[in-house]
């Protein structure tokens, strides 16, 4: 699993490379913008689209890496290799978490970086923000946004593992179908509505039963989303064992 992990690593050094540079240069326009021009509101615009941009990086990189594996050369030479197919998924599965992770520390320590620029800089509006910060510590604890920040890694993860599944659908038990992309796209969809549908069918169930604090919620949704997560990729693996003939 290490070496599968490297070679993974290895293949999108360069990728992350672009990435890092790209980072850097938005946060001098951030910088440019909130200590030359005096403009906050660009600075903040920047940095959420930072945020939203990032996670649509993650999710875009890891179906094109996934789906470029089946589909060329270097998926027939991966999958060749003496690894079964839960090895070489699990280590996709696992990297694409690691993307997540790192890209959310990242996005995390920007933000506490420019927050301390801000408040410095524009001493007015952030006196308003640290009102909203301790009003948001008095209604919610630490566990409580510990775990609404898990159960989002844990969303995302899991839209990346349905995505997973239906590029698998499209190459095993959907091959031969001319409408193989299209039909594999509505699974997806389908798929993630069922899962949320779930996820909101046990939280308004146990919310009858008895009261649930928030984190608990968050919990619980949270473990919902990993057994989805994990059944995905247990069935993708098992499509590629028994479908794909690399």
């Amino acid at each position: 699993m290490l070496q599968l992990l490297k070679y993974e690593f290895y293949k999108k050094w360069k990728l992350f490379l672009i990435v890092i540079c790209i980072l850097a240069l938005a946060q001098g326009i951030i910088l440019y913008q909130l200590l030359v021009k005096d403009n906050w509101v660009a600075s903040l615009a920047i940095f959420t689209t930072i945020g939203y941009a990032g996670a649509i990086f993650i999710f875009i990189d890891s179906i094109l890496s996934y789906s470029k594996e089946l589909n060329n050369k270097s998926g027939y030479m991966l999958f060749l290799t003496p690894r079964n197919t839960y090895q070489i998924l699990g280590s996709k599965v696992l990297i694409s978490f690691i993307e997540l992770i790192i890209g959310f520390v990242i996005f995390v320590s920007i933000g506490y970086i420019n927050y301390g620029i801000f408040a410095n800089v524009f001493t007015e509006v952030f006196e308003f923000g640290d009102f909203v910060i301790s009003f948001a510590e008095g209604a919610f604890i630490l566990k409580d946004i510990l775990t609404f920040i898990f159960l989002a890694l844990m969303q995302w993860f899991n839209v990346i593992i349905t995505a997973y599944l239906s590029i698998t659908l499209s190459t095993t038990l959907l091959s031969q179908s001319k409408l193989k992309g299209l039909i594999s796209f509505i699974l997806f969809f389908v798929i993630s509505y069922f899962i949320s549908y779930i996820i909101n069918f046990a939280r308004d169930l146990l919310t009858e039963v008895t009261a649930l604090s928030f984190s608990s919620i968050s919990m619980i949704s949270t473990v919902i989303l990993l057994i989805t997560s994990f059944i995905l990729y247990i069935l993708s693996a098992k499509l590629l064992n028994k479908y794909v003939n690399l």
